[in-house]
């Protein structure tokens, strides 16, 4: 089957939809919404409030708002979440897309990392399961990075048939404990 948020291609946004008044994409940190506007707006023509739980979007002039909706509510579980945005790290900016219209780009960082399953609350779904939830090594902390590269060279040295990190450290420790003070081994080949 399809998955249309994950196909390639530069018109399809990654993990996220297409609606008929604009696009959006998204990360577990951020969701970036893709809104057309007619030839010759100006960004002082623009009025684009970002609050924690609700994006308006107006063009100065226009009787209708092109967006005015609060963010999806994720209602799994038996609990109702209605997801929110750290107001501080959002923005917008109107960008000129390439040949094309021109369009306001709405960046938002989630309050909590997780997929949203529409941009805006009410807004078309996607299959929030089958998103690309790959992450970067160095999106984890230091001690995170480590394990997981422990992991890593302990699979890699399992597969050559050689010792693991845990086996060198073990026998490190016997090494040394074989030629310790008062050991009966100690001057005897290990």
């Amino acid at each position: 089957a399809s998955v249309p948020h994950l196909a390639t291609g530069a018109d399809v946004p990654y993990n996220g939809g297409k609606t008929d008044r604009y696009t959006w994409e998204q990360t577990l940190h951020d969701v970036t919404i893709q809104v057309p506007v007619p030839e010759g707006t100006r960004a002082k023509d623009i009025i684009c409030v970002i609050s924690k739980s609700k994006l308006h979007l107006k063009i100065r002039g226009q009787p209708d708002a092109i967006i005015d909706k609060s963010y999806p509510c994720d209602a799994r579980n038996g609990k109702e979440i209605w997801e929110k945005v750290r107001v501080g790290e959002c923005t917008w900016a109107l960008e000129q897309a390439g040949s094309g219209r021109p369009r306001v780009s709405v960046y938002l960082e989630k309050e909590r990392e997780c997929w949203w399953k529409s941009a805006l609350e009410g807004d078309q779904e996607i299959d929030t399961t089958k998103v690309d939830s790959t992450r970067s090594l160095y999106e984890y902390d230091g001690e995170t990075q480590g394990a997981i590269r422990k992991i890593m060279f302990d699979e890699e040295q399992k597969r050559k048939g050689l010792p693991t990190s845990d086996e060198i450290q073990n026998e490190d420790l016997l090494r040394k404990a074989w030629d310790a003070e008062g050991s009966p081994f100690k001057g005897t080949p290990f």
